[in-house]
């Protein structure tokens, strides 16, 4: 319901702009009268705000906290108005254009304004308004739309650090500033912009051009820029108006043109849908959009005047949307004329729409209605109330109040209601049906609790305590900044509780004359310190001992609360909080009994749109579960299940808070909403509900006419059913019973009701154990209440296997059908739950539970449904559930026949097409003598069998056939063969068996005429078993070809090749040999094999010598007559296990042997290796890889080999390879030698390739580095030769480190180098290690240097007497250039090669990598 007020605004002036306080309710209105006028939330203007200049307020912003206005002028002045003070604070040195956009930052810290000229300026204000500027921006272009960039603009401690934001300007300009004087160009925007948001989830803005393009982009912090998303907006612009652009939630956009609907725009999931306007007329559009976050609701104001809020009907955030339906459309009203604007207030209740003339504040209230002391009151209007006394003294009765009522409060004596301006108080009058008025004052409270002859209101900072006349006795203060403002209060049974805006609790004392604190403050928050949210709702209980709390929560990016399904409730003594989670409900309501102070009951409804966050509710605070806890979840859950397509499903829970920090759910029903508005009160053992209004006579004071109002109505508590009149000593019994038995006490629940009499109570008590499913305690209740039939039914009971199931009897007992069927769902003993339904008659149910639980029981469901059916004389319905149960082939006739309904069953039977009933009834006219009726129905079931037994039986076996031939039906046919062999008919006889596929009957007349061909025919087409004896019976008349044929045929292989090798029928052996297998005999296999050998067919031979297991004969016909042998043929050479493991493998090595050896015949050397190395003989196998010539696989095979034999035979073979080019060769060369451990062979290795260095490249230092390594490796040799080696490998390293020393001092030193080369010439043993030619090549060289070519000739001369050929160790050209200058003429060359040092010993491994090696296997 919305309360419209209108404002107080001279008729002669026109509205410019108006603009709501974010915090609070005041709303300031700018007129072209040059004045700016305050209104609080009722309309009423204030008086004292007197606020006026030379020229129009073009543009109004409130401070998001303080009651600060900042106004611009249309001269460019910019001022700041105190409403606390009344004062106003101006400066006009910026801006000396019309100002286009005046913003507060998000802390309000700053104040951004901007003009027509393009000057920008941030001003600082402080808590009283004093203005400063801080610094300008000079654009050439007006600027149209400023955001501030709100994600990183406050540190961790909430300290501002640097005020960000984006403004646009006409020509399409993005800039980018702070309030420290950096101003940057962001980008250039194709065309003018139309709106600029910042989405601040994603750090990025979102920008909609005069195109209606849409462009998401992200600005990193080092300012580059990356575009998320740019689509085209299909919407209409204005002609004369703007793009209405802005946030519906988290990444959610709300655009409206002039279209009638306003189109969201989901960012994230780039979807979108359109919300219409109601009942649009043609022409009509949106004029102005404004979104709620914290009540999710866009207001929307039409060119025809309709005022409209679209509400998201669902507990998720608005992002989550993505369905038009889940938004509920509402028409606030309907105003004469356009309405240019509508704005939300602070909170979710208060509107505000502006007009050309004039502006009007809505606000939104609900009906209120509140039960204290056995008196109810219902607000039915905004100023009537009816009141419902329980004391007969008063009855019903009707108060119009004097003032609009926003909230009430009452008790046994007095009403009292307040509307945040206005307070009033009545009494009830002694022996009238009227109240009386006590007084009436002004009063600002938010919230206001009364308690006896006082009452308790929230002003401003504090809680004043006040008489009924509102006389203030006694002012709480708080402290708001570290206890925040008092925004609820609650008191009952003597303690007062408070809650502030900072979600701190206070509790005060209202037991004494004067009203005292206890204990410090509380903030919301766990044990751990944890928020648990924002209070929304507070109550006392009865005796002051507990206090509950509803809140909500923040959610998404958009900071939209979302109600909790949690209660907390706050131990007043242990200062503690326990919380109750509902699941996927919230509560809306919480009312204490009003004599139980442990018990809280709560009005909840199923959160809409949103997945429950736990499984199942539970009190975290104490982390146990009570016994009832989960039984009555699932009732929860099953209410969910069954309203989840209803909105607003309402429930009533009763929560039993213990004094050991325990919450424990004890009962749970769902409200019947067509009778019921919502909780009121709760004492036990009622609960009182709001109806839904009736119409009441006389209900309104002021008409006497028909009014419709709500009326107050009870329901008894579960555990009180049928003891509503008990006495209080038993009622309390009751109460703890029930108490004791949710904890699991079961000790002293039954101390408190032993001494009861009652049988109904006992009786109620037992329902109680079904509730708790204590199957014990049932037993004594029900023994008490003398149940002898409940108790024998529980002793029967327990012979079940599962708890719930023993309990769901005694709930069948007690008459609790609906908790019978809980328990047995809950247990899954769906058979007896479909049982219970059919016990019930209610067979629909139970056929839906197997069909979906239960299947294998579906049938008999439906076959009692259809006895049952039966029984009622429905007889279609009793045919259709038969035919379900397959049982309507016996049970139709039947109850037809039983019934005498014939021409009924023919009908039936007829029209089913039931190959099985149209049997039936033909077998049924035969036996009673009518044949053609008869073949009539077996035609229809097309049974030819039968057709031709009734037609063969009359004589017409001519008919008989025509139904075979024409049908192809094999029982027709078997039947007509046997009628033709009875009328011996042998041939046409055999014929329509084999057509049966009766081949046993058509063998056995082949054989009795001796039809040989039919037989051989016949025999082949049959089973083995038939093959197998006609083939006998070819043997035994000498047919042999076709007994071996059969035979073959027949699987009896051995009898066929007997007969072969009998009748030597060689080309039948060979057929028949291709069908032997390992299974076969191994004397005949070798039979074969010997026939095959004597016939030269050798590879058949082998192949059966190797099926027969003769592994040797096979290998020896192998190789003797060269048969291939392949990798299938040696895969199936495995001996025979004779129990000797030993022996075995010893067997099987050497036939791996004989295998290589064939291989290694046929120089299939692979396959060779491969069998000697299974048989453990590497050597070999490494020689037969050797004559591959696979180096790769050789030195593979002997690093995995780890034998020393297959080390030094693989590094012989290596070294005729070309090692000197292949560094893995050389490698793999002296590793081998190496792990063999023979360094005398790789000492050897060496010397052989320093040899090789010298006579093929003249690399003596090269040389001279193998020959140490050839010392250094026979130095650890460990033969008797060592010595002789050691010293004739150094001796040719000496005579090579000498020749390489006269080498090196060639150029340094040359006489050293002729007396070194003298030295060596005259060693006797000089040529085994360095060649002679080499000295002469080094002396010659030396002298031509020098100039002493004669001395050079004469060593060439000497050369040649020598028989040492000159070009092959000395250069041509040099030795032609020393002839030349001597005057001789140059001889002819040589046929020599000339070698040079193309690479050499450059192919040895690194010394680091020798050492590698030798460091690994030394």
């Amino acid at each position: 319901m919305f309360f419209n007020y209108q404002c107080e605004i001279p008729p002669s002036t026109a509205v410019i702009n108006a603009a709501w306080s974010p915090s609070h309710p005041i709303m300031a209105v700018s007129t072209n009268d040059a004045r700016v006028y305050l209104f609080h939330e009722e309309g009423e203007l204030d008086q004292e705000a007197e606020i006026t200049r030379s020229c129009e307020a073009s543009h109004l912003a409130w401070h998001p906290t303080l009651k600060l206005c900042a106004m611009a002028w249309q001269d460019g002045t910019i001022s700041v108005y105190n409403e606390a003070t009344h004062s106003m604070r101006e400066d006009s040195g910026i801006h000396s254009s019309p100002v286009t956009i005046l913003k507060w930052s998000p802390q309000g810290t700053r104040l951004v304004s901007a003009d027509e000229d393009g000057i920008v300026g941030v001003w600082k204000v402080d808590n009283k308004g004093k203005i400063s500027i801080m610094c300008k921006y000079d654009r050439s272009s007006a600027v149209t739309h400023l955001v501030f960039r709100t994600d990183s603009s406050f540190n961790q401690n909430g300290i501002v650090e640097n005020i960000r934001f984006f403004f646009a300007c006409a020509n399409g300009d993005v800039d980018f500033a702070d309030d420290h004087g950096v101003c940057v160009d962001a980008l250039q925007m194709k065309g003018t912009v139309e709106s600029l948001l910042f989405w601040e989830e994603s750090s990025s803005i979102v920008i909609i051009t005069r195109s209606l393009l849409l462009s998401v982009l992200k600005f990193s912090e080092e300012g580059h820029i990356d575009q998320q998303l740019k689509v085209k907006v299909s919407i209409t612009l204005p002609e004369n108006g703007q793009l209405q652009a802005g946030w519906a939630g988290s990444g959610v956009l709300a655009i409206s043109g002039a279209d009638p609907y306003i189109r969201l725009f989901n960012i994230k999931e780039q979807s979108n849908m359109n919300l219409f306007l109601p009942d649009a007329s043609r022409g009509e559009y949106l004029t102005s959009i404004d979104y709620n976050g914290s009540k999710q609701s866009i207001a929307g104001c039409t060119t025809s005047g309709a005022l409209i809020t679209w509400t998201y009907g669902s507990d998720a955030p608005t992002a989550t949307c993505t369905d038009a339906d889940q938004w509920i459309t509402s028409q606030v009203t309907t105003l004469k004329g356009m309405i240019r604007k509508v704005i939300w207030g602070p909170g979710k209740s208060l509107l505000a729409a502006t007009q050309q003339k004039t502006a009007f504040i809505f606000n939104e209230a609900s009906m209120q209605h509140v039960m204290k002391d056995k008196v109810a009151v219902f607000q039915t209007s905004p100023t009537d109330l009816v009141i419902n006394n329980q004391d007969a003294l008063y009855g019903t009765m009707f108060l119009t109040t004097d003032i609009p009522v926003k909230g009430l409060d009452c008790n046994s004596k007095h009403v009292l209601v307040w509307n945040r301006k206005m307070c009033q108080s009545y009494a009830f009058a002694a022996g009238s049906t009227s109240l009386d008025s006590i007084a009436k004052w002004e009063s600002p409270a938010m919230s206001i609790s009364l308690e006896n002859d006082q009452f308790y209101q929230v002003v401003d900072n504090n809680v004043e305590v006040c008489n009924l006349s509102g006389k203030v006795k006694q002012t709480l203060t708080f402290d708001p900044e570290h206890e925040g403002i008092p925004t609820i209060v609650n008191a009952n049974g003597g303690l007062l509780a408070v809650a502030t805006n900072k979600n701190i609790l206070r509790l005060f004392d209202t037991s004494r004359k004067m009203v005292k604190a206890v204990g410090g403050i509380r903030p919301f928050e766990s044990q751990l310190g944890d928020p648990l949210g924002i209070v929304e709702s507070i109550a006392v209980n009865i005796d002051g001992t507990k206090v509950s709390c509803m809140a909500s929560q923040i959610v998404g990016a958009d900071q939209s609360r979302r109600p909790d399904s949690c209660i907390h409730i706050l131990d007043v003594e242990k200062d503690i909080f326990d919380t109750y989670d509902f699941g996927n409900r919230v509560p809306i309501s919480q009312v204490w009994d009003s004599v139980e102070a442990k018990l809280l009951n709560c009005e909840t409804r199923l959160l809409k749109g949103v997945k429950s966050t736990s499984e199942e509710a539970s009190s975290s605070s104490s982390g146990s579960t009570s016994i009832i806890a989960d039984i009555l979840l699932q009732e929860l859950n099953k209410t969910q299940e069954e309203s989840e397509n209803v909105q607003n499903t309402l429930d009533v829970a009763t929560l039993l808070v213990t004094s050991d920090g325990h919450v424990i759910l004890q009962d749970s029903f769902a409200i019947d909403e067509e009778q019921y508005q919502g909780l009121v009160a709760s004492h036990i053992p009622q609960l009182f509900f709001a109806s839904v209004p009736q119409q009441v006579f006389g209900a309104s004071s002021s008409t006497g006419q028909v009014s419709v109002v709500p009326q107050l109505k009870s329901k008894t508590m579960r555990d009180f059913v049928g003891m509503e009149d008990v006495d209080a000593d038993t009622r309390d019994a009751m109460l703890n019973f029930s108490y004791y038995l949710t904890i699991g006490n079961m000790d002293e629940a039954y101390k408190t009701v032993r001494l009861i009499k009652s049988s109904t109570v006992w009786e109620n008590m037992a329902q109680m154990c079904v509730k708790t499913n204590r199957l014990d305690v049932a037993e004594v209740c029900l023994s008490n209440m003398g149940h002898a039939r409940g108790v024998r039914m529980l002793r029967e009971a327990r012979k079940d296997s599962e708890p719930e199931a023993q309990m769901a009897m005694v709930a069948v007992q007690l008459g609790m059908i609906e908790d019978a069927k809980r328990l047995y769902s809950a247990c899954q003993r769906f058979d007896l739950l479909v049982q219970l339904h059919m016990a019930n008659g209610d067979f629909e149910e139970a056929i839906n539970v197997a069909s979906k639980y239960d299947r294998i029981h579906l049938k008999n469901t439906y076959y009692a449904y259809a006895q049952h059916l039966e029984q009622q004389k429905m007889t279609a319905e009793a045919i259709k559930y038969y035919e379900k149960s397959d049982t309507h082939r016996d049970e139709v006739p039947r109850m037809l026949f039983k019934m005498g309904a014939i021409d009924e069953l023919v009908a039936y039977i007829s029209s089913s097409h039931d190959p099985k009933l149209l049997s039936w009834w033909a077998q049924y006219l035969e036996s009673a003598a009518d044949l053609q009726g008869a073949l009539q129905f077996y035609e229809a079931a097309q049974d030819f069998a039968a057709v031709v037994r009734v037609l063969t039986r009359n004589g017409q076996a001519s008919e008989a056939l025509v139904v075979v031939n024409t049908t192809g039906d094999k029982a027709a046919a078997y039947q007509l063969a046997r009628h033709l062999e009875d009328k011996d008919d042998i041939q046409n006889a055999i014929h329509l068996y084999t057509q049966a596929d009766s081949f046993t009957h058509a063998i056995r007349l082949a054989k009795v005429h001796e039809y040989e061909d039919e037989l051989l025919q016949l025999a082949l087409r049959s089973s083995p078993s038939l093959q197998l004896d006609a083939a006998k019976h070819f043997e035994e008349i000498g047919s042999l070809e076709n007994a071996i044929m059969l035979y073959q045929k027949g699987g009896n292989l051995s009898k066929a090749l007997e007969i072969s090798f009998r009748t030597g029928e060689h080309k039948a052996l060979a057929k028949l040999a291709d069908e032997l297998d390992d299974n076969a005999d191994p004397r005949l296999l070798e039979k074969v094999a010997s026939f095959f050998v004597e016939h030269e067919e050798f590879e058949k031979a082998a192949q059966m010598f190797i099926n027969a297991k003769n592994f040797d004969n096979a290998l020896r016909t192998c190789l003797e007559h060269k048969v291939p042998i392949t990798d299938e043929m040696t895969e199936r050479m495995i001996i025979p296990s004779t129990g000797d493991e030993e022996q075995d493998n010893d067997e099987q090595l050497k036939l791996y042997v004989l295998i290589a050896k064939c291989y290694k015949s046929q120089k299939n050397y692979d396959l060779a290796a491969k069998y000697f190395t299974k048989a453990d003989n590497k050597v070999k196998a490494v020689q037969c890889l050797i004559k591959t010539g696979d180096t790769k696989k050789i030195i593979f095979f002997a690093n995995v080999s780890h034998e020393q034999q297959v080390y030094i035979v693989a590094a012989h073979f290596l070294q005729q390879c070309d090692w000197r080019n292949d560094k893995n060769v050389l490698k793999a060369i002296i590793t081998f030698y190496t792990k063999a451990r023979v360094p005398e062979s790789l000492a050897a290795f060496y010397e052989s390739a320093a040899q090789y260095e010298i006579d093929e490249y003249s690399e003596y230092e090269k040389a001279l580095g193998a020959l140490k390594e050839a010392v250094r490796h026979a130095s650890k040799s460990k033969s008797d030769n060592m010595e002789q080696l050691v010293q004739m490998y150094s001796h040719k390293k000496s005579l090579v480190e000498r020749f390489v020393r006269a080498q090196q001092c060639a150029q340094s030193d040359p006489e050293e180098m002729v007396k070194i080369c003298e030295q060596l010439m005259m060693e006797s043993d000089v040529e085994s290690s360095v060649r002679v030619g080499d000295i002469y090549n080094q002396l010659i060289e030396h002298y031509h240097i020098q100039g002493d070519d004669k001395r050079a000739i004469s060593l060439l001369d000497e050369m040649e007497s020598k028989n040492i050929t000159l070009d092959f160790y000395v250069n041509q050209e040099l030795i032609d250039e020393i002839y030349q200058t001597e005057g001789r003429q140059t001889q002819a060359k040589s046929n020599q090669p000339m070698y040079g040092g193309i690479g050499g010993m450059g192919g040895f491994i690194d010394e680091d990598d020798i050492d590698e090696i030798e460091d690994e296997d030394y």
